[in-house]
Parts: structure tokens; C-alpha cells; sequence
């Protein structure tokens, strides 16, 4: 499960800077349409960058199941999950809880 845990800092890491080139890109569209540019590049590109972030959340998402199933297969049955996708230490905490 170590494995697991450090590929969640790892796509942790690849969602924040999906996000802040995204943030980037808006403003660049908006500094684009302020002096009369095209924006149709700079929008395929956006585009682009939501898709990726999409598919770095995709891929979250498929780690933490993974991790929840270990943890179940490791206590058993009887473990309660909630899974919050948008809170790693909320999904975290939810997982290792004990055996109710």
C-alpha cells in the first residue's frame, strides 16, 4: 500500500499544476480578448488542459480505490467506507477507521 500512497502525492501533485496552468491560461484569454486578439488557440488549448486535469482526477480516483480495497480485504467486511473525493485527509481517515 506504500506503492499506492505515494502515487496519491504524485497525482496530487499533477492536479495542482494542471490547475495553476489552467488559472494561467484564463487570464491569458482574458489579456488575448482585452487587446482584440484571437482567442481560438488559447481556447482549444484551455480545452486541452480541462481534459487533462479530468483525466489526472480519473486517475485519483483509481488510487483511492485501490487503497480502499486493500484496507477492506486487510480488516474485513465489517469496515464502513465514505469516500470524499475532493479531501485526501477526509478519504484517508474514512479508510483507516476502525471495524464498527
Amino acid at each position: 500500500m506504500p506503492d499506492e500512497f505515494a502515487y496519491l502525492a504524485h497525482v496530487d501533485l499533477h492536479i495542482a499544476g494542471a490547475k495553476e496552468r489552467i488559472d494561467k491560461q484564463q487570464q491569458l484569454i482574458e489579456r488575448l480578448c482585452a487587446s482584440g486578439h484571437s482567442v481560438k488557440d488559447a481556447e482549444n488549448f484551455l480545452f486541452a488542459l480541462t481534459g487533462m486535469l479530468s483525466a489526472f482526477q480519473r486517475h485519483r480516483l483509481l488510487i483511492l480505490h485501490a487503497i480502499a480495497d486493500q484496507i477492506i480485504a486487510r480488516n474485513g467486511r465489517g469496515l464502513r467506507l465514505r469516500i470524499f473525493c475532493s479531501d485526501t485527509l477526509g478519504i484517508l481517515r474514512d479508510c483507516v477507521r476502525a471495524i464498527s
